[in-house]
């Protein structure tokens, strides 16, 4: 059924120079070469490897408190695990959830990473403290998440190599399709923080020796190692409120033996891999209008992949298959690569635009599939009426992942500027609060995504200590306060004579729940010849002349505004009244 699909719906990440994944669209858009060179992580050329590589943004920089840590476990704390929790968070509240409405769920947790170095000061004598064994461990990146967020579901971390990625994604998927559980959140993380292991790929002539990863170019000798940390949110479409991709297919397999070497990747088992998938999934392959390769940019594993590409996508074809890599604008994500390619698809389909992959100008014609023109790079930002998309991964020890995308087509809800509409939001600092405001005007007759803010605060956000509103019209009213997060006794006060006016709760009784109260309070004053529906739709001022008529309306009216609070879940603590309110 359709309304069983699953989809993703929603997303947040942490790119090469990149805080967000609407800056990382920005930055594939404007073509931007995400890899740089500087000591933010060790000395330039330490070791004799290569000067440039990718790197997140402020890695040192974690709100503890928030997130329920002390200042001593978030010190022994691997930047993975901050990296990912925060992520979550993030990609939660882009689905249009607050937090809050999937906490006891049967919500799964998988995360793809690789090894974490921060390991070897743990298991150093010099300054154990008792925090560093969780800070570091592998399985409590995973089992955080569900602690804070209180899931319900399997959470573990996994570990293919730069297939992570994806291979959490496939465990999340087959989990949902097999019913085990509701919704999933897939993570994945890469840091570039030991010089060692970058030193070891030099010697394996891995590396691109000028920093630039030449995906498909004849002149390709290798990547650049790089950074990312990437959430998704996977629901049914029957509960999604953003949807950005419905997820057709996924599944992984591994190369077994092969005379060449572990480390070298087979085109034959991508390409059974790929086939199983669309005739698993009763899908068509010919539907596939783009490809995001692996694409390392190394000589043997584009080699490879086109092969496994055009062998599985390309036979029966008629069309020109486009392809490209992500990896040609930010380097090779390794463990999170798989979803820094899936962050490409989606922008893709959010703007109608696949971003051109950097450093091709000189195509490899003898790459299987460009040699014969059934596959196609794209060297130029392409215009994309959306479709079906695919992503592959595969890591060096054989293990194979690939995903199938369907484009969803956008509504494109777009309202006039409605004057008077109200939207609040939340931050933790008032700074938060007033950029949140600001991103709102720029938005403001995009009614969907309004919608998706307003779900998001409908409840409080536990934490958020300041709290705003903009009033969008011609002229725009704000307001930011702080807020302490403790509930405050609510008290229901109730007026008396003198509060009654002519035509009172007209407006009102557009409010279900007020016209079913006072509905009720008028058929029950009928038998003794009180028209209460007369009262307040009457012109004539006098009938307010009788007491009996005033004592009956704001009575009525009082009811049912209490039954209007109760139903958007406000209770009172204590009750009083003056008066008629008195009773």
């Amino acid at each position: 059924m359709e309304s069983d699909e699953i989809v993703i719906s929603g997303i947040a990440g942490r790119y090469p120079k990149c805080d967000s994944f609407n800056q990382f669209k920005d930055a594939l858009l404007r073509g931007e070469n995400l890899v740089t060179e500087d000591d933010s992580r060790f000395s330039v050329g330490l070791l004799d490897t290569p000067r440039r590589a990718g790197k997140i943004n402020n890695i040192e920089c974690f709100d503890a408190d928030f997130f329920g840590v002390t200042s001593r476990q978030a010190n022994a704390m691997d930047p993975r695990h901050r990296l990912i929790i925060e992520t979550v968070f993030e990609a939660i509240v882009d689905s249009g959830f607050n937090p809050k409405e999937l906490r006891g769920s049967k919500t799964g947790v998988y995360v793809g990473l690789g090894y974490l170095d921060t390991q070897e000061h743990s298991e150093a004598d010099e300054g154990t403290n008792g925090y560093k064994l969780v800070g570091a461990s592998l399985a409590l990146i995973a089992n955080r998440t569900s602690f804070f967020f209180d899931f319900h579901g399997p959470s573990y971390a996994m570990d293919s190599a730069c297939s992570s990625s994806l291979y959490a994604f496939t465990a999340a998927v087959k989990a949902m399709e097999h019913g085990e559980i509701d919704s999933a959140i897939v993570s994945a993380v890469a840091l570039v923080l030991n010089p060692y292991e970058t030193k070891e790929c030099n010697l394996l002539n891995l590396l691109a020796k000028d920093g630039l990863c030449k995906v498909f170019s004849r002149n390709r000798d290798g990547f650049v190692r790089s950074e990312g940390a990437v959430t998704i949110l996977l629901q049914k479409k029957s509960v999604c409120r953003r949807l950005y991709a419905t997820v057709l297919g996924a599944d992984m397999n591994c190369d077994g033996f092969k005379p060449e070497g572990i480390t070298v990747p087979s085109s034959q088992s991508q390409f059974d891999l790929i086939r199983s998938i669309f005739e698993t999934k009763h899908l068509d392959i010919r539907d596939v209008c783009y490809v995001e390769l692996h694409g390392t940019g190394t000589l043997i594993g584009d080699h490879t992949e086109c092969k496994s590409i055009n062998d599985a996508f390309c036979s029966d074809r008629k069309d020109t298959l486009l392809i490209g890599s992500v990896k040609s604008n930010m380097g090779h994500g390794e463990m999170s690569a798989g979803l820094c390619g899936i962050s490409k698809v989606l922008i893709a389909m959010e703007t109608g635009i696949i971003p051109a992959n950097l450093h091709c100008d000189d195509i490899d014609l003898s790459l299987p599939g460009i040699d014969s023109g059934k596959l196609k790079v794209v060297s130029k930002n392409k215009t994309w009426d959306g479709g079906i998309a695919s992503v592959n991964s595969f890591g060096f020890g054989g293990s194979n992942a690939h995903i199938v995308l369907r484009y969803n087509p956008k509504q494109n809800i777009k309202s006039n500027l409605i004057n008077n509409r109200l939207v609040m939001v939340s931050g933790r600092t008032e700074e938060a609060v007033q950029y949140y405001i600001n991103e709102i005007k720029a938005i403001s007759n995009d009614a969907e995504a309004l919608t998706l803010i307003d779900a998001v605060h409908k409840f409080n956000i536990d934490g958020h200590t300041y709290r705003g509103y903009v009033v969008l019209g011609e002229v725009y009213k704000e307001q930011i306060q702080r807020f302490e997060n403790k509930k405050r006794p609510v008290w229901f006060i109730y007026s008396g004579m003198g509060s009654q006016w002519t035509g009172m709760a007209r407006d009102l009784m557009k409010i279900d729940v007020f016209k079913q109260t006072f509905t009720k309070c008028h058929n029950a004053l009928k038998p003794y010849h009180v028209d209460l529906f007369k009262i307040i739709f009457s012109d004539d001022p006098m009938v307010l002349e009788n007491v009996i008529n005033c004592f009956s309306i704001i009575t009525a009216v009082q009811v049912a505004l209490t039954d209007v609070l109760k139903s958007i879940g406000i209770e009172a603590d204590g009750f009083g009244g003056h008066s008629l309110g008195e009773t």
